[in-house]
């Protein structure tokens, strides 16, 4: 391809208690692939995984057909979410072998707190974190901030932190170098804003109206890229 990009690929496990259209309730193994490139129009969105369809010439457009009938043999799901000019993001959902212990987003964010949403967009939220096994706090504007200025002095309820943009903008010098935003930041921006180019390493946006699997995905980004224990064993 031409010119130079980013491309972010996360892998894990995951419990889903609740059925999450079209995925239904088991325990998974999600990959999830994603680019900052040109993006897929609606109109190729909708026929990205039909036999023989592809926008480049000389291609046989049977790449994703096939990804999707191998992913479909094994029972799983592939979900893709897109934007012209922002980049694509295909996700796969595979059910994971029996008894592997391994570390799902529950257990590296076991609580996740939500803030400055509506009523409805916040019992969304609260299905989908909770249906992969997060415990989830709702905090106002300003126990947010008190709660970032406090940090490292008083142990955090939560490590994940789920925003609106408006209000994680507004509160962008409290979040630089305190410890919850260290652990991870999902930013929620309305349909019409841009992203920014450069943003902090440990903040994901995500983009409105938004889907279920595409926050299951920002919240494995955070999980597969937060900063490990010095402590801990490789």
């Amino acid at each position: 391809t031409s010119g130079s990009g980013t491309i972010r690929v996360t892998a894990c496990r995951i419990d889903l208690s609740e059925d999450m259209k079209p995925i239904i309730a088991g325990s998974y193994v999600m990959i999830s692939i994603g680019d900052d490139g040109c993006g897929i129009s609606e109109k190729n969105l909708t026929r990205i995984f039909d036999p023989f369809y592809s926008t480049k010439h000389q291609q046989g457009g049977l790449g994703l057909s096939a990804v999707y009938s191998i992913v479909n043999n094994y029972h799983g799901y592939i979900v893709v979410g897109s934007e012209l000019d922002s980049g694509s993001k295909f996700t796969v959902y595979l059910p994971s072998a029996e008894n592997i212990v391994t570390e799902t987003i529950g257990d590296v964010f076991p609580g996740v707190s939500i803030t400055g949403f509506s009523e409805e967009e916040t019992s969304r939220l609260e299905f989908i974190l909770e249906a992969i096994g997060c415990t989830v706090f709702q905090l106002t504007a300003d126990s947010v901030k008190k709660d970032l200025i406090t940090a490292g002095k008083e142990p955090s309820e939560y490590n994940l932190l789920l925003i609106d943009y408006d209000l994680y903008m507004s509160e962008i010098d409290h979040f630089k170098g305190s410890p919850v935003s260290e652990q991870g930041v999902i930013a929620v921006i309305n349909e019409s804003y841009h992203i920014p180019d450069n943003p902090e390493s440990n903040v994901v946006f995500v983009r409105r109206p938004f889907r279920s699997d595409i926050i299951v995905a920002a919240v494995a980004e955070n999980a597969w890229s937060r900063p490990k224990d010095s402590n801990s064993e490789d």
